[in-house]
């Protein structure tokens, strides 16, 4: 499933305007830079383009099939971002490259976006995202829908599934979850179908999956619920129809609409 579209600021640029139709459009001679991103240590991100086009307010923008559409009618643009007052403009040939505080290139052309995180960098290609550390290492290759940086680890997710990879690549907890949550650096709150438990970072089970909901008090010290059996509900007239039949509704900040069967509140010290 292709992710929506991300939309990013452009820093002022000086550009040159042409006039061809009622609607104006940018171009770019010999790739002038479209944006220069430059970071205290001397790395720089520098996103170039052949084209931008300045988009018609109001316009619908989708993708499919890793197409972008405006108004329904398949366009040339491969990336479409907003410029400082708000307006879109598609770009052509948008592409990504990083260099060092000398100008060398630490990742080559090839991905249609970069962004900075410490000492990482993560990377888009095919819609898909990868991890390229300073040095210009491969991390981990293109093949994430979401990536998120908690330290010296990453969650990241893989058709609707949660893992962990460390700093080296290594995938530390499987790529099997339907939520993961760091609760400190050696221990995680994950959720595999509708039940939650704990797991270290050997993915080694601290608490079982067998609970509505685990609450921290304290780093040793939890909340919980355990149950019978435990539905998910997808509307308020679902709710009212298991409430009938003797199920009781958890109003819960994380996972709301759930019901339970001879629910049974806990309080447990954690002993790992």
């Amino acid at each position: 499933m292709i992710n929506i579209l991300q939309l990013i600021k452009l820093t002022p640029m000086r550009i040159n305007l042409f006039i061809f139709s009622t609607v104006p459009f940018l171009v770019f001679i010999n790739d002038v830079f479209s944006q220069n991103q430059i970071f205290d240590d001397g790395f720089r991100i520098v996103n170039k383009a052949s084209i931008i086009d300045t988009i018609r307010p109001n316009s619908v923008i989708q993708i499919r099939n890793s197409v972008l559409y405006i108004d329904s009618v398949a366009t040339k643009y491969d990336q479409i971002l907003s410029d400082n007052n708000g307006n879109y403009l598609g770009h052509v040939n948008y592409r990504c490259v990083v260099l060092d505080d000398r100008g060398n290139v630490i990742i080559p052309e090839g991905y249609t976006q970069i962004i900075r995180e410490k000492n990482f960098f993560k990377v888009c290609k095919n819609n898909k995202w990868g991890i390229i550390n300073t040095e210009g290492r491969e991390i981990a290759p293109c093949i994430y829908s979401i990536i998120h940086n908690d330290g010296d680890h990453f969650r990241v997710r893989q058709k609707e599934k949660w893992g962990v990879i460390d700093s080296l690549g290594n995938l530390i907890i499987p790529v099997v979850y339907d939520m993961l949550q760091f609760v400190n650096q050696n221990m995680i709150k994950a959720l595999k179908g509708n039940y939650v438990g704990l797991v270290d970072r050997d993915n080694d089970i601290i608490m079982d999956f067998k609970y509505a909901y685990i609450d921290f008090i304290t780093e040793r010290e939890v909340k919980c619920c355990e149950c019978e059996e435990l539905i998910q509900a997808k509307s308020s007239d679902e709710i009212k129809k298991y409430t009938d039949k003797g199920y009781t509704h958890i109003d819960h900040s994380t996972r709301l609409m759930l019901l339970c069967k001879n629910p049974k509140y806990l309080q447990m010290k954690i002993d790992y």
